[in-house]
């Protein structure tokens, strides 16, 4: 899985370790079904004067279109926050889509027999 984090505020770009160690624990099981990651941390106005930060995560799943997930908080941190806890539940929404054959896990409702036994 490919990280890029794309932005142009220094104190958004300070958060890049720790976004990455996030973003490869939130995916870790699902790392086979995305390929890459784009963060990107962008300011906006609210229409009353004030300045709130977007953090929006594009997702590249195999086999389904992109993931794209946008949140907006007062820091860098809650926007990224609140994106990160969206991402999971949207990326696993859209896996079921491949067909079984693209598909690394067992079908749902397939249980295992325990070893010995049919």
């Amino acid at each position: 899985m490919h990280i890029q984090f794309r932005s142009s505020a220094p104190a958004a770009a300070r958060m890049r370790r720790q976004g990455l160690a996030r973003l490869r624990e939130a995916l870790r099981h699902l790392e086979w079904g995305v390929t890459r990651v784009i963060v990107r941390f962008e300011y906006v106005g609210d229409g009353v004067g004030r300045v709130n930060k977007r953090c929006r995560l594009e997702l590249a799943v195999n086999g389904a279109d992109t993931v794209a997930v946008n949140a907006e908080g007062r820091s860098w941190q809650d926007s990224f926050d609140a994106a990160m806890a969206q991402v999971r539940r949207r990326v696993v929404m859209r896996l079921p889509q491949l067909a079984p054959a693209e598909h690394p896990l067992p079908a749902a409702g397939f249980i295992a027999s325990p070893p010995g036994r049919a």
